[in-house]
């Protein structure tokens, strides 16, 4: 479980977050809001990546300060926008870099870690290719790869900030297939920053608005996500349009 306690994130002397108010487990919340509204800010700062905040923030009623990094490592993961090596590593050595908080003193695999990352690769269909070097994939395939590390590195609190931009629509569906097995399978809370407000509607379970004056609003899903809230999110004039009893939000034509 994950809360946040009048949460608030000051950038560069600018409040970006203020007070943001919430409470799930078990669960998928997306983040949605302009670019710049702080879903990256608040990401990172759920992570315990930025340490500068106000307010609080709860891991299983533990405030966050009071974990070191290690303990951190086991509980909270987090995949960000952009995720570029450091080295030429292989696609296997890149899943196996989640499994480094389980490392024994001698910081290297055990039977058990080698075990589990073979199992996350053949699961997201890429044991041929465990091989080959992680630049060498393709797009999707790296987003993929990327969540099997987050799945290796077995927390409870998983974040990711826009896993889905630039992937084309066949990748980005295995994506959030992915990430709603996680969430149903491995029992996992998960918070998502996302902008196209239709696939949010497919997958999530509650949603958070950040609103680039530092106002939120959070909720259920289909409670948060109307009309009213998203046309003064983005500050457009939307239409709806309903398919198969769920409402789908396009912009109005000009």
């Amino acid at each position: 479980m994950i809360e946040t306690i009048d949460l608030s994130v000051n950038v560069n002397n600018i409040e970006v977050i203020s007070n943001i108010n919430f409470k799930i487990e078990n669960e998928v919340l997306g983040l949605l809001g302009l670019n710049g509204s702080g879903k990256t800010t608040l990401l990172k700062t759920l992570a315990g990546v930025n340490r500068n905040y106000n307010g609080e923030i709860l891991l299983d009623k533990k405030n966050i300060k009071l974990f070191n990094s290690s303990e951190l490592a086991h509980i909270v993961s987090f995949l960000p926008q952009e995720h570029t090596p450091f080295f030429d590593f292989t696609l296997y050595e890149m899943v196996m870099l989640g499994r480094i908080p389980y490392f024994g003193k001698l910081g290297f695999p055990a039977k058990h870690d080698k075990a589990i990352v073979t199992s996350l690769i053949s699961s997201i269909g890429l044991f041929d290719q465990r091989n080959k070097y992680f630049k060498e994939l393709s797009g999707g395939e790296k987003k993929l790869v990327l969540i099997a590390m987050l799945l290796a590195q077995d927390t409870k609190v998983v974040l990711l900030d826009e896993p889905t931009a630039s992937l084309d629509i066949y990748n980005t569906s295995l994506i959030i297939r992915k990430i709603v097995d996680l969430a149903i399978c491995y029992k996992k809370t998960i918070i998502i920053s996302l902008h196209d407000i239709n696939q949010a509607i497919s997958f999530l379970d509650s949603a958070l608005l950040l609103y680039t004056n530092s106002e939120a609003i959070f909720g259920a899903r289909d409670e948060v996500l109307t009309v009213t809230n998203l046309e003064k999110l983005y500050g457009i004039k939307l239409r709806t349009v309903k398919i198969d009893n769920q409402i789908y939000f396009h912009p109005e034509m000009i």
